[in-house]
């Protein structure tokens, strides 16, 4: 249930999600070039993000645009960060994407959108509590369906971290 006065700002939500997506791909590929300590990868996706960001934030000031415009600059900053550093690990990482669970963890992505955009609005404390488990449940489902056979993990969970 969203208040009336600030369902207007629901919108901030939705681009906080996405800025948020795109800092943790832009932070799971940086892993990827820290582990194969390639660290100077990362410099100019970064750079040019900050960049593409205040340009883009600087220029919705100039031309008066509203606070909502403004926001997409951390998106597209975050984009830009993201498509750059896949580019630049790419060609010194090799880098594989498993297509079958990205396209469950896609669906499962939808079905949680779907159940969370027609659950009807609780009529008290009990019933958001019992619909805030029902959605945690079915989330912890999806995460252990996900990673049930997920080859990349039991490969991590079973190196022995050696002692410094």
């Amino acid at each position: 249930m969203l208040v009336p006065n600030f369902q207007c700002q629901s919108r901030f939500l939705v681009i906080g999600v996405f800025v948020e997506l795109f800092r943790m791909l832009g932070n799971t590929l940086g892993n990827a070039a820290h582990a194969k300590r390639e660290t100077k990868l990362l410099a100019i996706p970064y750079g040019f993000g900050a960049v593409v960001t205040i340009c883009l934030f600087c220029l919705a000031g100039i031309l008066e645009l509203p606070i909502n415009v403004a926001a997409l600059s951390m998106v597209a900053g975050g984009v830009f960060v993201f498509v750059s550093m896949w580019f630049g690990i790419r060609k010194s990482i090799k880098l594989t994407i498993e297509i079958r669970q990205t396209l469950f963890a896609c669906c499962f992505l939808l079905l949680s959108v779907f159940l969370g955009r027609y659950m009807p609005d609780p009529s008290g404390l009990g019933m958001a509590i019992c619909m805030l488990l029902v959605l945690g449940v079915l989330a912890f489902i999806g995460v252990f369906l996900f990673l049930r056979r997920n080859m990349a993990l039991k490969r991590l969970l079973s190196v022995p971290l050696r002692a410094q």
